[in-house]
């Protein structure tokens, strides 16, 4: 098929890709990507927020915020399974 980019819209592009060095960033200066070393599990993150979540939802009356946070900690369980399951080593289909 070719590249959609092509005649003068690609040299709209070329430039500011040329430009760029992911080590150095935009105009030479180093920038740094350290991340702090998490020392716990991305399921173990998920579950402990959905378990706060929950907790603080039960002190508030009912209302949109209360139902926000019972919907996020929902996410987080999910999520926390989901990773679960695409890390283990068989991939079985979920429960």
């Amino acid at each position: 098929m070719g590249d959609r980019r092509s005649g003068a819209t690609a040299d709209l592009y070329l430039p500011l890709c040329s430009q760029v060095d992911r080590t150095k960033g935009i105009g030479g200066a180093l920038t740094s990507h350290h991340r702090p070393a998490q020392t716990q599990s991305l399921e173990e993150r998920l579950t402990e927020e959905a378990q706060s979540l929950r907790e603080e939802a039960k002190t508030l009356p009912p209302s949109a915020k209360k139902e926000a946070m019972l919907r996020k900690a929902r996410h987080d369980e999910v999520a926390a399974h989901l990773t679960e399951w695409l890390m283990s080593p068989g991939l079985k289909p979920p429960v």
